[in-house]
């Protein structure tokens, strides 16, 4: 315990620095995302490739360097969709040319859907200039309020468990926990940006009071599902291929997708929810 809660410490310290760099530098955060993302994909491939049907590593790490370059220097929906085809139809090519099987082809394109496009969306919010801060802030504080309650209340109460062929530690009193701590940290971030000279939906939608807290509620419980659902879905993966943990990077925590499983899923709905109104207002 002791050691998971130095090594939550210097992850503290790594989201206030995220946080930093997308109020400062678009470039700057990228770049720490994409480590992330090289890391994740690591873990990834070593995680699938526990059955020795491996992946075409080269390739996955060659479309993550593309997309982010893409999304940090030309960000367009049909850039990044491009790349996806173009780099799918070229591990089609390279399966029959270096005469790999069916297996490592699927596991290749299954990661450069997961954990990249995830991973992705992660990046895509510096795009969004008016809700940049808020929504690095709103992704990485509701997933951490989430998997926190999720855990204080799973240990205390226990119950039922949720889904005990997929993760035989998590309960539905945990379940119902992480809901609350998604709801909690969206009130936190309403009083921080909506009462404060830096208000994102006052400025954007001229939502303030209770529709704009409304707004912050919903984010918090959806972003709070969605994080529990990259939970079980790594869980998943995990399970299938039988280990414990992606990586060992974080002391107490595991590797890098253990610690981000629930962020990235949390960050595919704000970016999404935020996109929206980013294209409806300007």
């Amino acid at each position: 315990m002791k050691t998971r809660f130095v090594s939550g410490i210097f992850i503290f310290l790594f989201y206030a620095l995220l946080c930093i760099a997308a109020y400062f530098s678009s470039i700057a955060y990228n770049a720490l995302v994409l480590l992330l993302t090289l890391a994740a994909v690591y873990e990834t491939i070593k995680v699938i490739s526990s059955d020795e049907e491996k992946p075409m590593a080269f390739l996955v790490y060659i479309y993550v360097a593309a997309l982010f370059a893409v999304i940090t220097f030309a960000c367009t929906w049909y850039f990044i969709a491009g790349l996806l085809l173009l780099c799918a139809v070229a591990a089609v090519v390279l399966k029959y040319i270096l005469k790999t099987s069916g297996r490592a082809l699927l596991k290749t394109l299954f990661v450069m859907l997961y954990p990249v496009l995830p991973f992705a969306c992660l990046a895509l919010v510096s795009g969004l200039e008016a809700f940049r801060l808020v929504s690095v802030v709103l992704i990485l504080l509701i997933a951490s309020f989430a998997d926190t309650f999720a855990l204080l209340f799973g240990i205390t109460i226990k119950g039922k468990k949720l889904c005990p062929k997929i993760s035989p530690n998590k309960t539905i009193a945990g379940a119902v926990g992480g809901l609350i701590g998604g709801v909690a940290a969206s009130v936190i971030i309403y009083i921080i940006f909506e009462k404060a000279d830096i208000a994102f939906l006052t400025d954007t939608l001229g939502c303030t009071g209770a529709p704009a807290l409304l707004i912050y509620l919903l984010l918090g419980f959806f972003g709070a599902v969605f994080c529990e659902a990259g939970d079980l879905f790594a869980s998943l993966i995990k399970r299938k291929f039988g280990v414990k943990d992606y990586g060992n990077l974080i002391p107490g925590h595991g590797g890098i997708m253990d610690r981000f499983d629930g962020i990235i899923f949390t960050a595919v709905l704000i970016f999404s929810v935020l996109a929206i109104i980013n294209l409806i207002v300007f």
